[in-house]
């Protein structure tokens, strides 16, 4: 085996790659911190991430692509995305629902809902499917309920069920999923004395042989707890205090809870919720510089859950939400220019969410929704020719 032959020249490379490898693993030596960067080899860390920007009210779509016209906006959600139901008096005042497809409202179709003009309605969405009760002008303003099945709204049951001139509707599902439908208005036919259906099956039937109470009424809310109906209302034969009934099914009667005529005289703009198994309601009290209050029901009697009143001075169009336990409010604030003011209590205490003047003035006709610990709000902006307006706070 022959030995290499090292030419004087490639003694001399090797010598030099070795030197300029000693001179390079010091400089890196040095130059390193602990931790093995360096600002002078890989160039300077980046900064540590800058803290998340605070919470605002963020409009939900483009101001120049609205709904409109149109008043009484309903939210809710069907899983992610915000379903607007509304009076649309751009089209005879039929109802209309729209959807948010992530950049613009888009009416779910151009004929609407509803099949005629409607005075009142309700909506809501189960079991994926958008359900709308409204006063049938057809049919003398009795109420009929449609949903959009196979893309096309149709009739629940028969059409114009209840007696003529229902006025002051709701509209609510059972909360345990079992398909029963129920519907709560004042009977402009009868002094406006309250009434009650439930649908289980084909057809829609009364709850009670009579009108859930003799008294007239108006602003008529229905919540269903444990399957059970309850009807809260402003009794105008009481000088506007509130009543609540709950249906009793074995005695198939209608029995008020916490007494009659419960609340304050001269409310207003009633809104009721069952949230956790408690009942909720929040109303404008007339006899104290119109305020927005709220109460539950402990089992025996009504406890305020205000500490004195949810709104600093007068209140109009309130709106009850809640989230894993948490009540919100939002509310036209007229120490505010009637701009939304939007609540929640969080350990027994009111506390406002975000900015205070984030709405236009002159708001009417307010819907509050939380989805996934986000607040939603719509409304209906008079100063921008009834332009449903919808914002979130994240």
């Amino acid at each position: 085996m022959k030995n290499k032959t090292f030419y004087p020249h490639e003694k001399q490379y090797s010598i030099l790659l070795i030197f300029f490898f000693a001179v390079f693993f010091s400089l890196f030596i040095c130059a390193c911190r602990e931790d093995g960067t360096s600002d002078h080899f890989f160039g300077e860390n980046p900064p540590p991430d800058p803290k998340p920007p605070a919470a605002d009210w963020k409009m939900v779509g483009d101001i120049d692509f609205m709904l409109k016209p149109g008043r009484a906006p309903i939210l809710h959600f069907d899983y992610l995305v915000p379903h607007l139901a509304f009076i649309n008096t751009g089209n005879f005042s039929k109802v209309s629902v729209g959807r948010f497809d992530g950049f613009l409202w888009r009416l779910v179709n151009e004929s609407g809902a509803s099949f005629t003009s409607a005075d009142y309605y309700s909506f809501v969405i189960y079991k994926n499917v958008m359900y709308v009760a409204y006063t049938e002008s057809s049919e003398e303003n009795r109420i009929s309920v449609t949903g959009f099945i196979n893309n096309q709204w149709q009739y629940i049951g028969k059409p114009g069920f209840t007696h003529k001139k229902a006025n002051y509707m709701d509209f609510k599902i059972s909360d345990r999923t079992n398909d029963k439908f129920y519907i709560a208005y004042c009977n402009g036919d009868n002094f406006d004395r309250p009434y009650a259906f439930m649908r289980y099956g084909e057809q829609w039937a009364q709850l009670g042989a009579a009108a859930i109470s003799s008294a007239g009424a108006k602003e008529i809310k229905l919540a269903v707890l444990e399957d059970t109906p309850y009807v809260a209302y402003i009794e105008k034969t009481a000088v506007n205090k509130i009543s609540v009934l709950k249906y009793n099914k074995s005695l198939a009667i209608w029995e008020h809870i916490g007494g009659q005529a419960f609340s304050p005289a001269y409310a207003a703009h009633l809104n009721f919720r069952a949230v956790e198994g408690r009942l909720y309601i929040a109303y404008c009290d007339g006899s104290d510089n119109s305020k927005l209050k709220a109460a539950y029901y402990d089992g025996s009697a009504w406890k305020s859950a205000d500490g004195g009143g949810i709104s600093d001075g007068p209140a109009a169009y309130c709106s009850l939400s809640d989230y894993n336990g948490v009540l919100y409010a939002a509310y036209v604030d007229y120490t505010k220019e009637k701009r939304i003011t939007v609540m929640s209590n969080a350990g027994g205490k009111w506390a406002a969410l975000g900015r205070r003047n984030f709405s236009s003035t002159d708001v009417e006709d307010i819907s509050l929704e939380i989805n996934q610990n986000v607040p939603y709000v719509a409304y209906r902006d008079k100063l921008d020719r009834d332009k449903i307006m919808v914002w979130k706070y994240e």
